[in-house]
């Protein structure tokens, strides 16, 4: 793992609110008073099922949403203070490379004309963006020769070495990847890992990866954040989390991952668990939003929000149950 060398981007109690369509003054909440810091050099992973706040949580940190409540801090500066011209300069320091490569792509652009699009916005001129887009296109893999290509002409996993080109070409510090081989075959997943991983190493990226696979956050990161709609319920160590899950929650995530088991004449899937929130049963109004999930389930699961337990060498989760349930 890469040495860390301090915190790059700080986030203190960070709400983001939505209004409920066709409901007065009602709101919902996607992310709930959440404080995390990031660390230079690292890879921090986020890990929750679909609509824990994961996406929305990651574009607040590169400034593309704003938050309801709170502060984010990028290299000891304050987001909400900056100016538009200051805001414009510090995207180049935070990039994001999408889930679904293909749609991210213009369409009706080249390769190179995608690829260029930063450099053209900050002033690059035509020989310096012909250059940077050739060298960039065999940092990801990707022959030059293919520059004047369209985004049909190549395959998924070549489209999102694209963007990953894209995302790295005004020379960034973070990347925020949002589940970025969820949508690439299985094939190719390794591949886009291994490139990403490469990447990070000899360009001294940080990275914000989400994911919902414990397994491959595990792979991929130095530690693990946990996130269950909008409240981060468990943080620490990637192998600790993953080896020893203390929140009922991130037990959860680890028993619903698909278990593959190979033969010489067949393929079977199996599930060993469901996600939580597919059973009908409604979130808590107030305190732990798992509670009406919960196993561990105690009266003040439903009346108090839980505070963050530290269990020692950074591993922190928020469960009230946390003495009666032996989780360790």
């Amino acid at each position: 793992m890469t040495p860390h060398q301090g915190t790059l981007l700080t986030a203190h109690e960070v709400y983001k609110f939505y209004d409920r369509k066709g409901q007065a003054k009602r709101q919902a909440s996607a992310v709930d008073g959440v404080s995390l810091d990031v660390r230079q050099g690292e890879s921090l992973g986020l890990v929750g099922e679909s609509g824990s706040g994961k996406s929305t949580f990651g574009r607040m940190l590169l400034g593309l949403l704003q938050p309801t409540a709170g502060t984010i801090s990028y290299a000891g500066i304050d987001i909400a203070s900056q100016t538009v011209a200051e805001r414009r300069q510090a995207c180049a320091k935070r990039q994001m490379v999408f889930q679904d490569p293909i749609s991210a792509l213009n369409p009706r652009r080249t390769i190179a004309e995608n690829i260029e699009l930063p450099l053209l916005n900050f002033g690059w001129d035509r020989e310096q963006r012909r250059q940077r887009v050739d060298e960039l296109l065999r940092l990801v893999g990707l022959n030059p020769a293919h520059r004047n290509r369209y985004p049909h002409q190549f395959s998924g996993g070549q489209c999102q070495r694209v963007v990953i080109a894209r995302a790295i070409a005004l020379e960034p510090e973070f990347l925020f990847l949002d589940e970025p081989v969820s949508a690439l075959d299985v094939s190719v997943q390794a591949q886009i890992l291994n490139l990403l991983t490469d990447l990070k190493r000899n360009l001294g990226l940080t990275y914000l990866f989400v994911s919902h696979d414990l397994r491959l956050v595990r792979h991929m990161c130095d530690r693990t954040v946990v996130l269950f709609h909008g409240q981060l319920v468990e943080i620490g160590d990637s192998e600790e989390i993953y080896e020893r899950p203390g929140h009922p929650y991130t037990r959860a995530l680890r028993g619903a991952v698909l278990s593959v088991k190979r033969t010489a004449a067949d393929i079977e899937v199996t599930e060993d668990d469901r996600t939580p929130n597919r059973d009908g049963r409604s979130l808590s109004a107030g305190g732990c939003r798992y509670a009406p999930f919960c196993p561990l389930k105690m009266d003040i699961c439903t009346r108090e929000i839980p505070r963050m337990t530290d269990l020692g060498a950074g591993h922190r989760l928020a469960c009230h149950a946390l003495e009666k349930a032996d989780l360790f």
